[in-house]
This record gives structure tokens, C-alpha cells and sequence, in this order.
């Protein structure tokens, strides 16, 4: 972070002594994955409080131009009429599950209930599946 070439993020550079904010700039358009690795690099005394006085200092991570990815469906079962959908989630990230009866139909309807992402999988229900075919999908936002 805050090592840049023009207006975009860059590899490499050295540390950053001053500031504990770092910011990384993704280049408008860019698709695919990419990792961020933070490293502390001299973290000598207690930043802030913690039950065990050791060195740690806080810090921010801005991350600009990322687009989460579309939520992928894990599976959908049905048990007693009930078809549940599970789903892996991002931290704090929350879930909807939407329908439609026919892909030619011109809405997806939204089912109620919500779930907030912990990392984890998880699953939302579809308490009202009265069509023997019924299209899912998850919505983030």
C-alpha cells in the first residue's frame, strides 16, 4: 500500500514509517483475484490496549475499485417442501435470496429473511416454494 505508479497501486516499495493507514488502488476494469499481504514492520510498543501489553498498533486498509464476486450457491436441498439454499458468505457482508418461478419472468422476487456473513457458509429458506420448479439466486450487498 501507498506505493504507486501514476494513479494506480504498485508491487514493492518500502515500508511506510509515517502512517497507519495504507491505501491500495485497484485500476478501474481490473478482473480476476488478487491478494493483499499486510506486514508489520516495526511494531516496538503497545499501540493501543490488549490484555497482554505486547506490541501491537492498529491500522486501516482501504481497498478502492474491488468488486466482490457474485455469491455462489452451494446447494439447495428440500426437506418437507422447504428447499433451503446455502450459500459461502464474506464478513459483514449481507445475504437475500431471490426467486422466480420461470426464467422468462421479467422480476426476481425477494424471499424474506436476510443473513450477515461471517466467512462461514450459510443458509437462507424458502417458506412459500409452492411451484413444483422455482430459480434461486443470492444477492449481496
Amino acid at each position: 500500500g501507498n506505493v504507486f505508479n501514476g494513479p494506480v497501486s504498485k508491487i514493492g516499495g518500502n515500508a511506510d514509517f509515517l502512517n497507519n493507514v495504507e491505501n491500495i488502488i485497484i485500476a478501474p476494469g481490473y478482473s480476476g483475484e488478487f491478494t493483499v499481504k499486510v506486514t508489520a514492520s516495526n511494531v516496538v510498543a503497545p499501540g493501543v490496549p490488549n490484555p497482554d501489553n505486547g506490541p501491537r498498533q492498529d491500522f486501516a486498509l482501504v481497498i478502492y475499485n474491488a468488486v466482490l464476486g457474485a455469491p455462489v450457491i452451494e446447494s439447495i436441498t428440500v426437506d418437507d417442501g422447504v428447499p433451503t439454499v446455502t450459500f459461502r458468505t464474506g464478513s459483514g457482508i449481507v445475504y437475500s435470496l431471490e426467486y422466480k418461478n420461470d426464467l422468462g419472468d421479467a422480476e426476481w422476487l425477494a424471499l424474506p429473511g436476510e443473513k450477515t456473513g461471517n466467512g462461514d457458509i450459510q443458509a437462507l429458506t424458502d417458506p412459500t416454494a409452492a411451484s413444483a420448479t422455482r430459480f434461486y439466486r443470492i444477492q449481496a450487498r
